[in-house]
């Protein structure tokens, strides 16, 4: 059963991507019905296969397709954004007269990118991470501006230059370890004949992948130009899914095989881990557009997951899967309020908004729980991963948890500048006549909006579940 599971994880999601745009040639509402019903499938297949792996230990393999816990856990979390994104974008992107294409090219990125996430073969792993790649950058004209076309020009170029960075890598994995299965140079690296070009390999693929991840200082020149031009529900993609699964790819090559022989390598990547938290969260709070804001905190909360990675202990492991969860909730459900904002009003610009608390109630609300969450306020999910991360980054060293504060506080700085702006201040004569955004945009936010209070009031089903997959 956990082989056609493992199969429809990924075979629906590539399904999707070549029939919607068929059926969407014959009716619009049917294809966004099978488009909801495709994702649900893929999400459902995901959690009954990750309940096999974490609860009864099954591992199982179709082709060079692989299901462990870890995976599953990641999978579970890209079919749940994919869910969301496709039912706002039924509303969102109803008027847009490519939808047959947008449809085509987000199913394509789910698929690679649950793809990327059960492979240990390196190099299937970059052919789908770069097949992805392509399509978010084509979503991300679905902008349709100027600003749009130059955001998706310096996302491709620096994807190529990362691209390269990972071929020569694995080219440098091949020859020394004539593999390219991760679990085979990881029982091969233990003791390397070449000590210094293993390192050496290891360094280029992670600055590779820290390009697509968008750590400091790579993230600050794509980043905030493609997450903010995007459509919303692709920005709640690409911070929530791209991003993060980049991470763990990145985890997977460098930490699987190589961390145990070189504990330089650890300080490198815990380094840029924390410049990425402290830098993203200072572009933040200096921000007025409200997703170039959300972008840098983007950057940030990544710092976070690259600082786990670089501790590359059992905790550590639990903390960034459990961020991973938190970060994929609480920045999916803030690109998609911020999406509704711009639906009703028009505006991105903090300073052109206000006294929108009253006029959409319900958005503000889950701001408000995205926001808090990411900050580490009980009794939310964030609260917990919170804790967890400063427990493993003191593993490290004792001082590192105090860059973990500091970025918290900048953290609640710039959200209780947005939440005052958007929310709280004076309403602008332009916007009195604002209203809620329409239900089927608020479906998905109110879907992460409760996950993250549910998890939040019952850790244990996200704790116990990240513990059991880091053991």
């Amino acid at each position: 059963m956990t082989e056609t599971l493992l199969a429809m994880s990924i075979g629906v999601p590539l399904i999707a991507a070549f029939t919607t745009p068929f059926i969407g040639r014959v009716s619009r509402s049917a294809q966004y019905t099978c488009a909801i019903g495709f994702m649900l499938v893929t999400l459902i297949s995901s959690i009954v296969l990750m309940s096999e792996t974490i609860n009864l230990g099954k591992i199982s393999a179709v082709g060079l397709l692989y299901a462990d816990a870890a995976s599953t856990f990641v999978i579970t979390v890209i079919s749940l954004l994919g869910l969301a994104a496709v039912i706002y974008s039924t509303r969102y992107m109803e008027k847009d007269g490519n939808q047959n294409l947008y449809y085509f090219l987000s199913f394509l990125f789910i698929a690679n990118m649950i793809g990327l996430s059960l492979t240990y073969n390196i190099v299937l792993l970059y052919v789908f991470l770069e097949t992805a790649t392509v399509s978010s950058a084509i979503l991300v004209l679905y902008g349709r501006t100027i600003k749009a076309l130059n955001a998706t020009f310096v996302y491709l170029v620096l994807s190529i230059f990362g691209a390269v960075l990972v071929l020569i890598g694995i080219f440098l994995y091949y020859s020394l370890f004539q593999s390219v299965d991760l679990r085979v140079i990881s029982a091969s690296v233990t003791n390397p004949t070449n000590p210094n070009l293993v390192l050496s390999t290891a360094v280029l693929i992670f600055l590779g992948f820290g390009i697509k991840t968008g750590m400091v200082p790579f993230g600050l020149i794509w980043l905030p130009k493609a997450h903010a031009e995007a459509p919303s529900p692709i920005s709640c993609l690409l911070s929530g899914v791209l991003v993060q699964v980049s991470a763990f790819a990145m985890a997977k090559i460098i930490y699987f095989p190589i961390f145990g022989a070189f504990e330089v390598l650890k300080w490198t990547v815990a380094t840029f881990g924390v410049l990425s938290m402290i830098i993203g969260s200072a572009f933040a709070f200096l921000e007025r557009d409200i997703k170039r804001m959300l972008a840098y905190s983007t950057i940030s909360e990544i710092g976070f997951i690259v600082l786990m990675i670089g501790v590359g202990t059992a905790l550590s492991i639990s903390a960034y899967l459990g961020h991973i969860l938190n970060h994929a909730l609480a920045k999916g459900l803030l690109f998609l309020c911020a999406g509704s904002i711009i639906y009703q009003t028009g505006l991105r610009d903090m300073n052109s908004l206000g006294g929108l608390a009253k006029r959409m109630p319900l958005t503000t609300v889950a701001f408000l729980i995205g926001a808090f969450t990411l900050i580490g306020i009980p009794p939310l999910l964030g609260f917990y991963t919170g804790r967890m991360l400063e427990e493993a980054s003191s593993e490290l060293a004792s001082f590192i948890p105090t860059f973990g504060t500091i970025t918290t506080i900048i953290t609640f700085l710039f959200y209780a500048k947005a939440i005052y702006k958007i929310f709280i201040r004076r309403i602008p004569e332009q916007l009195k006549e604002a209203k809620e955004a329409p239900a089927v945009l608020q479906i998905p936010v109110l879907l992460l909006a409760l996950l993250i209070v549910v998890f939040g009031l019952f850790p244990n089903i996200v704790m116990g579940a990240v513990k059991v997959i880091a053991g």
